[in-house]
């Protein structure tokens, strides 16, 4: 199931944070990302640190300026021993709409 997401970066921190807007109740990191799990088990927000370099990567371009200005949706798939987010990045960068899938695993185990 694909979920429209709220997304926030904060520009002095550089980290951009993407959540369902639903309740967490303990946050996991793994590599560059911090994986938000609500109690029944759900991945319901991903925070995304040193972003503005991630993301520039990415797009092949600096983002820092549009990265406030950034809609995204997420899905979760899940296999034996791990559960993978990905989430669908929408920038527009010189007028024309960008979208990047960003998939980034978690294992079951942490959860």
């Amino acid at each position: 199931m694909v979920r429209k997401a709220q997304v926030n970066y904060d520009i002095e921190s550089d980290i951009l944070y993407i959540s369902s807007g639903e309740k967490a109740r303990e946050s996991i990191e793994v590599d560059n990302y911090v994986f938000d799990i609500s109690s029944d088990g759900n991945v319901v927000g991903l925070e995304i640190n040193n972003a503005s370099k991630f993301l520039s990567d990415m797009f092949s371009e600096d983002v820092r300026s549009v990265l406030s200005n950034m809609e995204a949706s997420f899905k979760m798939v899940q296999s034996r021993e791990l559960m993978f987010v990905t989430v669908v990045l929408y920038l527009k960068i010189n007028g024309k709409i960008i979208e990047k899938n960003i998939q980034a695993p978690l294992p079951i185990a942490a959860v």
